[in-house]
């Protein structure tokens, strides 16, 4: 049995910054991210509290191999996920842990 048999894709967006002495914007950047994870449903409702302190609902959990890349709230993903098909959607939270990195989607 393999530990990370689905596939994640995760598209980042950072914001566009201004120069503070000049105002010229600089343009925004996209990265596009794809990891070997486990995808876990929340059958039970439970919820997440955001960056923002606000409890956010989820409908999967995702667990993949520990990395150091930051997934910002928001960030759009597809994943494909061997029981449960195509999935789109944002991320609700992100945590980079000791052994694995969780992705609360």
């Amino acid at each position: 049995m393999e530990q990370y048999p689905d596939i994640i894709v995760l598209t980042v967006t950072h914001q566009g910054t201004q120069n503070p002495i000049t105002g010229a914007w600089s343009q925004g950047t996209t990265a596009t991210y794809t990891f070997s994870c486990r995808l876990t449903s929340n059958n039970y409702g439970r919820q997440v509290k955001g960056a923002d302190g606000v409890l956010r609902d989820y409908a999967y959990m995702c667990y993949m191999p520990k990395t150091t890349t930051v997934i910002p709230q928001n960030s759009t993903f597809s994943a494909t996920a061997l029981n449960n098909g195509n999935i789109t959607g944002t991320v609700k939270h992100s945590h980079n842990g000791l052994l694995n990195s969780r992705l609360w989607l």
